[in-house]
């Protein structure tokens, strides 16, 4: 009989310690592959604006749930090593080779861990299968691009396996290197204390590192760059570490120390539950620093969904007008009888209808799109920069029942409530205006701006800023313009929003229609910049025209000339990112499956590891009440620790994102916050069931029912 097949029925026997290493790898290998799989389809990345805040986030999230599941297997590998100890003693008492034991080891892990990585692999990619056809159904693109598996969602997973295998067969060849065959039978006994000197300066310090490396990480890029006009190196992402390093130390501290304090009693009666927290607190603090880890990375997914909810819903909330589109001049518009008779025809009641007029004059901006070597924004005056829109005051004060005065040789610019200046843009950045048809030129003055949250077009910057200007000053500008460069711009309200959507589709249809070749361009289409690209021979890639689908409003086409109707508009906000929203629900989802996974196995080890000490402790007196309550001090640890910590950092972090985004806390944000809150409480519930579930399995462990 060999020693493969010694291990074989060994297996056998000891099939709890071999389950619980063959399902963390196994699971750790599903997840990277699921993710991957979905990741990395070409469905899922046309999804995903290239370069965009969505993609980033999604990438970061990833690169967490990597780092989480290799430190998983590694810890599982641990266990099963430790487990295996009095196997190897025994045969090494026995006289056998250690050479033939550590050629049977390593085949056995490699069973192990090779056929945890197949099954992982091939498990993760039908979950993801199973979750891109979900994806698939509810999105809404404009393509017939359907989700398939690719290349890469398989090559990334081998990969991630072969690093886990060299790992572990390291681990193998580390763990039968020691000579000493005592160390070896006793390993499963041996315990892992925190030897360092820990006081409370060393919790004050992990406080401090954790401050600091969120100042230098995220607060001093904006300060700076607020500031000095400079970007700061991304190396500055790496103070990140001292947050790791700060959480780790406070850690350390919330497992080492305990003090008596005042009530002297309550320390003692703690005594034995805090001897074993610190005997075993390196891997206690490995696997509540892990936990948390992947709370923050589950929790920064889930903040996507309402984050991006709530923007949408502020535009509904802060737009007074149900309806708003624009024709140029040269197209044919549909006129006020007829959007008077379709509204008729399905009984809707329009209120208030206005018709605006604006003109297209080339204008001046200052170009802050590249930096320096060292970081620093390069501003660039640009005299004829882009194409802005422009209003009469009177004509705006006539059709919007204002009463604003711009001064001849002044410019009052229109923006949101939410609009603020940043170090990409400035309401001052123009200065001078021009009448490309008749060269006609006029020098402006800031004098202002004026909210109008209707007449904003997207972000209200650069090529969508709308100008006021005086009376005298647009009529000289306006004369001899080509009908092109005018525009109408159409606001109106309906009497009951809810029995309007259907008129709005029928409506949204007619405007497609209607448009003319020229208005099926991409948002930021600017036809100046256009020429300027064809005269330097570039490729001007917003010049591409697209497709419009009269009978899907909502399908987002990134039109520069979209309608907006707001029944449209609140039903349709959801489906046109609906893939965005269901992959960051997946990656929160599978993340906090790992939590709960990772924090039931280390419940377990409790179990194994303590099973002995608690035994000895009931023979001395302790009764069921006593060894229960250190059971519970010690799963707390698990749980409690890691979910205060993980939830309390990714709250207070996605609280400053709101603040450096535009430097002030929006309304909006506040109710995003509000509703991040509420997820965090969700995830405390979550743990908190985590824990009662795994306090049950060990009540059986223990015998304390």
């Amino acid at each position: 009989m060999t020693l493969r097949t010694i291990f074989r029925k060994l297996r056998k026997v000891n099939y709890r310690q071999y389950r619980q290493f063959f399902g963390c790898v196994t699971f750790a290998n599903m997840l990277v592959a699921s993710f991957l799989a979905v990741l990395f389809s070409s469905f899922i990345q046309s999804t995903l604006p290239e370069g965009g805040d969505s993609r980033k986030q999604i990438y970061l999230i990833f690169g967490v749930a990597v780092v989480g599941c290799f430190i998983f297997v590694l810890y599982a590998a641990g266990l099963f090593f430790r487990y295996k100890s009095k196997e190897v003693g025994a045969f090494l008492a026995l006289g056998t080779e250690k050479r033939k034991i550590r050629k049977a080891l390593v085949g056995e892990v490699a069973y192990i861990a090779g056929s945890a990585a197949l099954v992982g692999i091939i498990i993760g990619n039908l979950l993801a299968l199973i979750i891109g056809k979900v994806f698939e159904r509810v999105a809404i693109t404009t393509t017939e691009n359907a989700f398939s598996l690719s290349l890469t969602g398989f090559f990334y997973p081998i990969i991630f396996s072969i690093i886990v295998f060299v790992c572990l067969f390291v681990m193998a060849f580390l763990f039968m290197k020691r000579s000493n065959i005592i160390d070896i039978i006793n390993e499963q006994r041996r315990s892992e204390p925190i030897k360092k000197e820990v006081s409370g300066k060393y919790l004050l310090s992990g406080i401090l590192l954790f401050v600091l490396g969120i100042f230098l990480a995220v607060l001093l890029p904006k300060i700076y760059v607020t500031l000095f006009r400079q970007y700061l190196s991304g190396l500055f992402n790496l103070f990140y570490l001292l947050c790791v390093i700060g959480m780790y130390r406070i850690l350390v501290y919330s497992i080492v120390v305990h003090k008596r304090g005042r009530n002297p009693q309550k320390y003692y009666k703690n005594l034995i539950s805090y001897g074993m927290l610190k005997f075993q607190g390196i891997s206690m603090v490995r696997n509540m620093g892990l936990i948390a880890l992947l709370l923050i990375g589950a929790l920064y997914a889930a903040f996507y969904l309402p984050s991006n909810i709530v923007v949408g819903n502020n535009v509904l909330e802060n737009n007074p007008v149900d309806a708003s589109y624009r024709f140029p001049g040269s197209a044919e518009k549909i006129t006020e009888e007829e959007v008077l008779a379709l509204a008729k025809k399905y009984d809707v009641q329009v209120q208030n209808y206005r018709e605006l007029e604006f003109i297209e004059l080339l204008s001046s901006g200052i170009n802050r799109d590249d930096v320096d070597e060292d970081g620093k924004i390069i501003e660039i005056y640009e005299k004829e920069a882009f194409y802005r829109q422009f209003v009469s005051v009177e004509n705006l004060n006539a059709i919007m029942g204002t009463n604003i005065s711009v001064e001849r040789g002044t410019y009052k610019m229109i923006r949101s409530e939410d609009m603020v200046e940043s170090v990409l843009f400035a309401f001052d950045d123009l200065d001078y205006a021009k009448n490309t048809e008749t060269g006609v030129e006029k020098n402006l003055t800031f004098a202002g701006t004026q909210i109008f949250n209707e007449l904003v077009v997207d972000n209200g910057w650069d090529t969508f800023s709308r100008i006021i200007i005086n009376d005298e000053d647009y009529a000289m500008l306006r004369e001899g313009i080509a009908s092109e460069r005018e525009s109408t711009q159409v606001l109106f309200n309906v009497a009951d929003l809810e029995k309007s959507y259907e008129f709005s589709k029928a409506l949204f249809k007619e405007y497609c229609l209607r448009a003319e070749e020229d208005m099926k361009v991409l948002l930021f289409y600017d036809s100046y910049l256009e020429q300027k690209a064809e005269a330097s021979g570039e490729e001007y890639v917003e010049a591409e025209r697209i497709e419009l689908q009269p009978d899907s409003p909502e399908v987002d086409l990134d039109w520069k000339f979209a309608p907006y109707f707001k029944a449209l508009f609140q039903k349709n906000i959801l489906l046109q990112m609906a893939v965005q929203y269901l992959l960051f629900a997946y990656v929160a989802t599978v993340m906090l499956a790992s939590v709960g996974i990772i924090a039931y196995t280390r419940s377990q080890n409790i179990a194994l590891s303590n099973k002995q000490v608690y035994e000895d402790v009931r023979k001395l007196g302790a009764d069921n009440a006593y060894i229960l309550k250190c059971v519970k001090d010690q799963l707390k640890k698990v749980y409690l620790m890691p979910t205060i910590i993980g939830v309390g950092i990714i709250y207070l972090y996605q609280i400053l994102i709101f603040f450096q985004n535009d430097g002030y806390f929006s309304k909006a944000e506040g109710r995003a916050a509000l509703v991040d809150f509420g997820l965090c409480l969700f995830v405390v519930l979550y743990q908190y069931i985590g824990y009662r579930i795994s306090l049950k399995s060990l009540f059986k462990i223990f015998s304390l029912w």
